[in-house]
């Protein structure tokens, strides 16, 4: 509550209120349950083998001169040959850009690149 002081100068004091810390922990309990509902997405998410399944009229585009094929990929079912290009694709389109902000570091990006939850969507030509 504000208490106002008279005088020749006007001084106002606000005391912390109890509905101040209530309020903190009904915000913390907002967002913890909205992380939760998050994670249980991606857990669902997760069990999903291939999310191209139910896109097949868009896994293949045959226009302009170009026959190719749209592929899933799970990072642990990257070959050594796609991790390579898929990161070296990636360090070529954005190493200025994370330069410019808050660095870059090859073994950072391999590490976030290829983690267990990584999911990759590929563009091959028809083999």
């Amino acid at each position: 509550s504000a208490r106002v002081s008279s005088g020749p100068w006007l001084s106002l004091s606000m005391k912390p209120s109890k509905d101040m810390g209530k309020d903190k922990k009904q915000k913390k309990k907002e967002l913890a349950e909205k992380e939760r509902a998050l994670q249980a997405i991606i857990k669902e998410a997760m069990l999903v083998e291939n999310h191209l399944e139910a896109l097949a009229p868009f896994k293949i585009f045959n226009r302009n001169g170009l026959d190719l094929v749209l592929e899933f990929y799970s990072a642990e079912r990257l070959t050594p040959e796609l991790r390579t290009w898929t990161f070296e694709l990636t360090r070529d389109n954005m190493l200025g850009l994370y330069e410019e902000t808050w660095g870059w570091s090859d073994a950072q990006k391999k590490h976030e690149m290829f983690e267990e939850k990584a999911r990759f969507k590929l563009w091959h030509t028809k083999r």
